[in-house]
């Protein structure tokens, strides 16, 4: 977006908030942590512009009527800056990323976060994080916290290469500084959004699932249930997810159980598999069922991932439906429909959302 774009943008957005400062109504001080990235937040010469951090931010101000005054911080002073008193909201944030969640009062999910581990070009999909060699290094943020792999790093056996933000964990993981890297999967999909010579390992291990928050610490001066409540309006009306919307986009992963034989896929034999060219993996294993999202997801992964046009793909498996040579892909408008038939049948292979990946499945592509 062009910088006067993004000023006339940000002038229309505050301009109910400046009545508010007029009134004199206490701002609310919100915590801006330097490691944010897109397309969570971007900060141009210490000014939070744009991205999903952002949108939330005004948009509370504008529920609450309070002017927004963003409060710089470095990650690692968050949390001693909350006991001090010094900003009234904290977000992008989970009860388990601090050390002391009962130093704030928590809103209800405002949505769901996956964090994955991405490999280097030539690392090899690893089962679990038990898979991984012992003393490999892992590209980490400064002052973020992993659950499921602090006991790792703690005793050795992987080391963390800390940086200023996920965006250059991934640009080191590009240059082979590291072995993996451990990112937000919304992070990652911007990242190859912007990014498309980027080349990393084709799998992803989802290492952790967990739930976007805000939270407002005990000494804010911003009475806690009034933030909260209207953050949960923003999410009942559907205006966080307007906000997501704006800056989502789907990162089409291919997927199979976790207890599938289905070891491998390259994404030639991916394509060859859903235009009906073949049914087997290059290592000959038989795939049972292709299963789809239905509707926007499916014409999304059909047109961006396999490169093909909409119509001219309907024709071409209705030539291979009639002449009895293949069976089309399932198309499921359920999520969880769609995640029971590859637990079911161990040898379908799916099409999801990275972010909606979960352990008891693996990605593949």
């Amino acid at each position: 977006m062009r910088p006067a774009l993004l000023a006339l943008l940000s002038m229309l957005l505050t301009l109910p908030l400046r009545e508010a400062w007029a009134q004199g109504r206490e701002p609310i001080r919100y915590a801006v942590s330097t490691a944010w990235s897109m397309p969570y937040g971007e900060l141009r010469d210490g000014v939070l512009v744009q991205g999903i951090n952002q949108r939330l931010g005004l948009a509370l101000a504008a529920a609450t009527h309070r002017p927004l005054q963003p409060v710089m911080l470095p990650r690692p002073r968050l949390e001693a800056a909350a006991q001090a008193g010094e900003y009234d909201l904290r977000c992008h944030v989970q009860p388990e990323w601090t050390r002391t969640p009962q130093s704030y009062q928590w809103s209800v999910p405002l949505f769901e976060l996956t964090d994955v581990l991405v490999g280097r070009p030539g690392i090899a999909a690893p089962a679990g994080l038990e898979d991984l060699q012992a003393g490999a290094t892992v590209a980490t943020v400064t002052g973020y916290l992993y659950p499921p792999m602090e006991a790792r790093f703690a005793d050795g056996r992987l080391r963390r290469d800390d940086g200023f933000s996920e965006d250059r964990s991934l640009r080191k993981l590009m240059l082979g500084r590291n072995d993996y890297a451990v990112v937000n999967s919304q992070d990652l999909g911007w990242f190859l959004k912007q990014t498309p010579e980027a080349r990393l390992a084709p799998w992803r291990l989802p290492v952790h699932r967990g739930n976007y928050h805000c939270a407002v610490p005990l000494g804010g001066r911003i009475p806690a249930a009034e933030l909260l409540e209207a953050l949960q309006k923003l999410r009942s009306s559907g205006e966080i997810e307007r906000i997501l919307a704006q800056y989502r986009q789907p990162q089409w992963v291919l997927v199979v159980a976790a207890t599938s034989p289905i070891q491998s896929l390259d994404g030639d034999r991916a394509r060859e598999l859903f235009t009906g060219q073949t049914r087997q993996t290059a290592d000959g294993q038989a795939v049972a069922q292709l299963l789809l999202p239905s509707g926007s997801g499916r014409d999304d992964f059909v047109q961006r991932y396999l490169g093909l046009d909409l119509a001219q793909w309907q024709q071409q498996w209705s030539r291979l439906v009639f002449s009895g040579r293949a069976r089309p892909p399932l198309e499921l408008s359920d999520l969880a429909a769609l995640k029971n038939r590859l637990l079911a049948q161990p040898r379908a292979l799916g099409v999801l959302d990275l972010a909606d990946v979960d352990e008891r499945l693996r990605v593949l592509h």
